[in-house]
């Protein structure tokens, strides 16, 4: 993994597991739907606060701009970024990924690490959230 600055951008390892086998090239994915697969991620925790409402929306909805933003720029990115996008983008969608998204107060930390990690691998490290 790259290193920006003096300390290294790593993933934790359980993360990076399953974060690396969603990194695919964008011939393999369309991006429309993946949009809309953020897009859908974000309603199904806006419907899931009626019984957990201690998920934490802001961040979700945050990471999914943030998301949605890349994908309609990744054209302009080299190839080993845009799998970087589009792993995150992914990573985000699925509900069971290293830390369910719904189970916990802490399920979205992950994905806040993912897109952190991505962000600073793309030179936009002042657009990194916090959980």
């Amino acid at each position: 993994m790259a290193s920006t600055g003096f300390f290294p951008n790593v993933l934790d390892p359980n993360i990076d597991k399953v974060f690396s086998r969603l990194c695919k090239d964008l011939d393999s994915v369309l991006l429309p739907d993946l949009i809309s697969g953020i897009e859908q991620h974000t309603s199904q925790v806006r419907l899931a606060l009626q019984t957990n409402e201690f998920l934490d929306i802001l961040t979700v909805e945050t990471i999914a701009n943030q998301l949605i933003a890349l994908i309609q720029e990744i054209e302009k990115y080299q190839k080993a970024k845009q799998r970087l996008i589009v792993g995150a983008a992914m990573y985000f969608v699925r509900n069971n990924d290293a830390e369910a998204d719904m189970g916990s107060l802490l399920g979205f930390d992950d994905d806040v690490a993912v897109l952190n990690y991505v962000l600073v691998e793309l030179g936009q490290s002042e657009k990194r959230i916090t959980p």
